[in-house]
């Protein structure tokens, strides 16, 4: 390993250090894609509201709907879909 130093006790390497944000902005979401306007959108507004409604566990519903257990709880706490009342 070569190494050299810095001066004040500081020894630089070969290897090249990169800083990584700590914090990653998300892209804001497109209102032209949301929903069932988005071309990978498996479900419907009126879907969703079904599942809202929807009663049974969430196995079940999915089952029922095609989509994991995993977005049926999403889209009954509002996570995906928020937009549909």
């Amino acid at each position: 390993m070569n190494t050299r130093s810095l001066g004040f006790g500081l020894i630089a390497t070969e290897t090249v250090h990169r800083r990584v944000p700590v914090t990653v902005r998300k892209k804001p979401m497109l209102r032209c894609h949301q929903g069932s306007k988005n071309p990978n959108a498996k479900l419907t507004e009126s879907l969703v509201r079904e599942i809202r409604n929807a009663e049974g566990n969430q196995r079940e519903i999915g089952a029922r709907f095609g989509i994991n257990k995993s977005t049926v709880s999403r889209i009954k706490r509002r996570e995906h879909w928020p937009h549909v009342e």
